[in-house]
């Protein structure tokens, strides 16, 4: 997580943004990512999307958190009819999960409405969410 100064305090800043996408002959697999260098194994993608499922697919969860050593998670799911995807803040273990649903909500529904679009300016869409320029 990145600390950012402001003139009105101080604000945290995830370690990153990312849509997994769940592919039923590999798996959940990374279709969009910001920034670039931020690393999500086959595995922890697995981890994440399965995190939203009980039992089977037509069993889900829409938002769920975890924390895998010194990150938290915090994944909203997109329901696409057979395509599932879902959206996912990248967090230090310190911040509180709190402060970031109602972000991660909006950037969902950003994506959602247009999909196409959404991965392809994921960049912007972090950056604007969190006032960075």
């Amino acid at each position: 997580m990145r600390l950012v100064i402001l003139t009105g305090g101080v604000a945290w800043i995830p370690l990153g943004l990312a849509v997994l996408k769940w592919d039923r002959e590999l798996g959940a697999m990374v279709e969009a990512l910001f920034p670039k260098n931020l690393s999500i194994t086959p595995n922890f993608a697995n981890q994440i999307f399965s995190m939203h499922f009980v039992g089977d697919l037509s069993n889900s969860n829409d938002l769920i958190s975890l924390q895998v050593s010194d990150k938290k998670v915090l994944s909203q799911l997109l329901n696409f009819g057979d395509i599932k995807r879902s959206v996912v803040l990248i967090i230090s273990k310190y911040e509180s999960l709190q402060n970031m649903e109602e972000k991660l909500i909006e950037i969902s529904k950003e994506i959602k409405s247009n999909i196409d679009s959404g991965l392809k300016n994921l960049e912007s869409i972090y950056k604007n969410m969190f006032s960075l320029k």
